[in-house]
């Protein structure tokens, strides 16, 4: 038990430290920006920062004249290995390109003079142009829209409360593996998983166990095929 214990201390130092490394990721910062943006205490901060230190990940320098906090040589390299930092680097290095506030919505709202909060990035391989881009711009307006509204309505409904004090962060991430949404569009996955039978999930289920018998490959088949037809995915 303490065995485990002291494994999920050590994992979510290791994640505290990647978060700093994340956050020294464009320039040096100071102790206090880093105290604001991380929202560590002052004593986990310092500490964290000298294992960060001792590690040689980080090195004092000045910045703007005053004392800051950067990235070594191998704290760059650590921050490659952080797995959606490196999706973001080796997608770069690629010829990707990384499109920040791709609706253009964040800058609309900020030249009318009004809060938002959110803001939409695209990172986009350079195999894909504009031709073959399920994301455009105003699908990707639209689901901004949609997620305010929907946070909107909660709020107003008291299903999600709201703290002024609070300065930080919330990302969600979506990733598309272009090859299995081409698929899944031609399968028209979403209307079949809705209408999915009890009997299929449990065979399903069975196939992840791997207690799949040559009954079972029939059943499912037979079943998945049937759903095809009631769906009119394909004909009878």
């Amino acid at each position: 038990m303490i065995e485990g214990h002291r494994w999920v201390q050590n994992q979510l130092k290791e994640q505290n430290r990647k978060k700093i490394i994340k956050l020294l990721e464009k320039t040096p910062k100071r102790f206090k920006d880093l105290l604001t943006e991380s929202g560590f205490s002052p004593r986990g901060l310092s500490s964290m920062l000298k294992d960060l230190e001792d590690a040689k990940k980080i090195e004092k320098t000045l910045h703007e004249g005053k004392e800051a906090y950067a990235l070594t040589k191998s704290g760059l390299e650590a921050l490659r290995k952080i797995p959606e930092v490196a999706r973001i680097l080796d997608t770069l290095d690629k010829g990707g390109v990384y499109d920040e506030d791709f609706s253009a919505m964040w800058a609309s709202m900020m030249l009318s003079r009004l809060s938002w909060g959110i803001k939409d990035n695209l990172l986009i391989d350079k195999k894909i142009d504009d031709r073959f881009n399920p994301l455009n711009k105003q699908i990707v307006l639209e689901l901004q829209e949609q997620l305010y509204n929907k946070i909107y309505e909660n709020v107003k409904k008291r299903k999600t409360l709201i703290n002024e004090s609070f300065d930080c962060n919330l990302m969600l991430e979506f990733s598309i593996d272009y090859k299995e949404l081409v698929k899944s569009i031609k399968e028209n996955s979403l209307l079949y998983y809705k209408n999915i039978t009890e009997k299929e999930l449990d065979l399903c289920e069975k196939l992840d166990h791997g207690k799949f018998t040559d009954k079972d490959v029939k059943s499912f088949n037979k079943i998945r095929n049937a759903t095809k037809i009631r769906l009119g995915m394909v004909k009878s």
